[in-house]
């Protein structure tokens, strides 16, 4: 390869890993998620709690790459709460974010204490993420209890929780194959220059040729 092509490829290659890299810091709004629940139980809650939003995997129903979990619950209700994860302050961000990439699920959220989540939760339908690259999380939720409230067992031993929140979710679009295969394609043909055979040998071009 000659230099003046060299130059060329070197200069169709910077624009191109610039334009990728500009578009994969521009992080914008890409879905909003409101979900709600109220759930009840025959005791009185004192344990203060928070709220998390998770994947719930069947038959099992195990809870899978919990976020917000470890906001601080407020001391007194009703209260509202407003906080950002991303893979920067929450250990289970980089699985959710994966397992959202992979197919739409319905996310579950349930009011949280120290233990885990508290009696039940409940979900709003299928997410689908698919095609984006997730960065980050923003809740809005507002948290309250009433007791003895619904009283089912009709004992005056009750408390109710309502959860009402909203879950802004913020990325890019995963980059375009051609834009990918332009850089790869000029960083294998960079890394191996043009050769020739020579009296049955491989090797390089003369100079000049």
């Amino acid at each position: 390869m000659n230099l003046r092509k060299s130059v060329v490829l070197g200069a169709v290659l910077a624009i191109a890993l610039s334009t990728a890299a500009a578009t994969a810091q521009e992080s914008t709004l890409i879905f909003t998620y409101p979900i709600s629940m109220q759930s009840g139980r025959g005791e009185i809650l004192t344990e203060p709690f928070n709220a998390a939003i998770y994947i719930q995997e069947s038959p099992e129903w195990n809870v899978v790459a919990p976020l917000f979990e470890a906001v601080e619950a407020p001391s007194e209700l009703p209260a509202t709460l407003e906080a950002t994860v991303s893979r920067a302050n929450d250990a289970d961000f980089d699985l959710f974010a994966e397992l959202m990439a992979e197919a739409p699920y319905t996310l579950i959220v349930s009011p949280w204490a120290d233990g885990g989540p508290l009696w039940g939760g409940g979900g709003a339908g299928p997410l689908d993420l698919r095609g984006y690259v997730l960065t980050h999380v923003h809740e809005t939720v507002a948290l309250d209890t009433e007791s003895p409230g619904m009283d089912l067992e009709g004992t005056g031993v009750w408390t109710d929780i309502f959860v009402d929140a909203r879950y802004d979710f913020y990325g890019y679009p995963v980059p375009e194959p051609s834009t990918l295969a332009l850089i790869l394609g000029g960083i294998v043909v960079l890394r191996y220059p043009s050769r020739t055979t020579v009296g049955g040998r491989r090797g390089r071009r003369p100079p000049g040729a």
